[in-house]
């Protein structure tokens, strides 16, 4: 092959890939080539050897890979994505029976993947979610949508967790539903929470009911207090004021009388 179809770097390569060559290797790997245009591409390159007129021939065949390598390198990065995810993923065919479960799903749910793979979902099930929720998550699939939803699962040790679960169907190209994605996230924590939460703010509300009626108490008392004391003040006023009127009227009469000292 023409050293020139290769960048300067691998042509070392190529001068170490001459005995495979010469021992009839069929597959020599796959190359990085230039394109007439400077740009590179992958190729695979492989050999055979033919017999041409009464001489033994090397044909060389360059099959360009460049859009599967990248393919595959999608598809490797995906894969990688999807089982370091921290969130359980599961996928199920249509059974339903269970095809996929990454590292973090069985390590939720305390089974490998050999006792996992091929059984039913219901496996997971701890009995505590509302048949309803199951009804509304099948019919919302069989739909052709996606469900969003807490379920109630059991481990393989027996112990309870709680997910938020994304249930989406998985279609073709032509739009034919082949597969079912579960992504969860474990809230059991979140929950735990929720529900403390809840505790203290109904304690809170308890609090603060009887609070205002504490206070509400202590008003009326005040205004009785107030309306008692203004009741007092207004007898009183009442009862000063009648004998003053007799005692203004006598100092009156003795001003105007010509008592001596």
């Amino acid at each position: 092959l023409p050293i020139s179809l290769r960048p300067p770097e691998k042509r070392e390569r190529l001068v170490r890939a001459q005995p495979s060559l010469a021992t009839g290797t069929a597959m020599l790997g796959t190359w990085t080539h230039w394109r007439k245009d400077g740009s590179l591409i992958e190729v695979e390159v492989s050999r055979a050897e033919i017999e041409l007129e009464g001489k033994v021939a090397c044909v060389a065949t360059v099959n360009d890979v460049t859009v599967r390598r990248a393919q595959e390198l999608r598809l490797r990065l995906l894969s990688q994505a999807v089982e370091q995810s921290s969130e359980s993923i599961i996928i199920t065919n249509l059974v339903p029976e269970i095809e996929y479960a990454n590292a973090s799903a069985l390590a939720h749910s305390g089974y490998t993947s050999e006792e996992l793979v091929g059984c039913d979902p219901r496996v997971l099930q701890s009995g505590r979610t509302a048949k309803e929720t199951y009804d509304d998550l099948w019919a919302t699939l069989g739909e052709g949508r996606s469900w969003k939803g807490i379920l109630f699962n059991r481990r393989k040790d027996g112990s309870e967790y709680t997910d938020f679960a994304v249930i989406s169907p998985v279609r073709t190209a032509d739009g034919t539903v082949v597969n079912y994605l579960s992504v969860q996230e474990d809230v059991t924590e979140k929950a735990r929470l929720g529900e403390e939460l809840d505790q203290h703010r109904h304690h809170l509300e308890l609090l603060v009911e009887r609070r205002t009626a504490e206070l509400a108490l202590a008003t009326q008392a005040a205004e009785a207090a107030n309306e008692a004391k203004s009741a007092f003040l207004a007898v009183m006023s009442h009862e000063i004021r009648t004998p003053m009127n007799g005692i203004v009227g006598i100092v009156d009469v003795l001003r105007q009388s010509s008592l001596s000292p």
